[in-house]
Parts: C-alpha cells; structure tokens; sequence
C-alpha cells in the first residue's frame, strides 16, 4: 500500500472523530428523539466505518485483488469538476426546480457523464432512485421537500 492511500484513510478517519466529538457537545439524546447532534453523531460514525474498512481492505490485499478495487476511483479531474459543477446546480437550483425534478436531472447527468452509463441503465438507475427517496424522505420520515415550480 502506498503511503499516500495509508495517510489518506487515516486523514479521513481523523475527519470523522472530529464530526464525532463535535456533534456530543451538540447532545446527542436518544434515537426516538434525536438530538442536534445525532446526525452529525452518524455521518461522522460512518465515515470512520469507511474510512477503516477501506484501510484494512488495502492492507490485506494480495497482488491479484490490488488489479480490481472494491470502491470506484475517478480517474480524471474532470469528473470531479463536473461532479462540482452539478452539486452546485443542484443546490441553487432544488428550491425552484423541486426535488423530485431535480434530483432527477442530478441523477441523469451524474450517471450519463461521470459514470458513462447507457440510457436504458441511466433511466433503470435515476427513476426508481427519486421515488425511493421521495417516499422515503416526504412520506415516511415526514420531511418536507422543496416542490418547486411545477409543485411535484
């Protein structure tokens, strides 16, 4: 393992102690009534779980699994860019556009450009994606989503 993989998991596992010991001080409470600092608590959570799962996987790999890695890497900056790029629309653009359309435009662009996936993938991916995160955010977990414009 290279040196630079090794002090980038450990940097990330330090990323999320730090979210961790934060989001205590914002009180954590229970998980039938969360606190301020529970979902902080759980993002910082899984990002060391990641982050440690991935340390050990390139620890122990052998010659033959160092050829196909279990996580995906962008080999280019200009997937990162566009990644960027479509963030920020996205983020200036949920309130008017409302999250299910916008959402789905995210989806279709990130698959289609970055993942350079067919368009019978990209529709089988980003449609079934946006109705399972409409129903689970607006119907289960009772949160209101941006609607938009065109109020879907």
């Amino acid at each position: 393992m290279k040196a630079q993989g090794f002090l980038s998991l450990i940097s990330w596992d330090l990323i999320g102690l730090i979210i961790c010991i934060g989001s205590v001080s914002l009180k954590l409470d229970s998980f039938s009534n969360p606190g301020p600092g529970m979902f902080p608590f759980l993002i910082g959570s899984g990002i060391i779980l990641l982050a440690t799962i991935q340390l050990v996987i390139e620890v122990y790999h052998t010659e033959d699994l160092l050829r196909t890695r279990p996580w995906p890497h962008f080999s280019g900056l200009k997937k990162v860019i566009w990644i960027l790029v479509l963030l920020v629309f996205y983020a200036a653009f949920v309130d008017r556009l409302g999250f299910f359309l916008c959402t789905l435009f995210f989806l279709v662009t990130l698959f289609k450009t970055v993942g350079q996936k067919s368009w019978i993938v990209v529709i089988l991916y980003s449609i079934p994606i946006c109705i399972l995160s409409y129903v689970l955010f607006q119907i289960l977990l009772k949160i209101n989503l941006p609607k938009g414009s065109f109020w879907i």
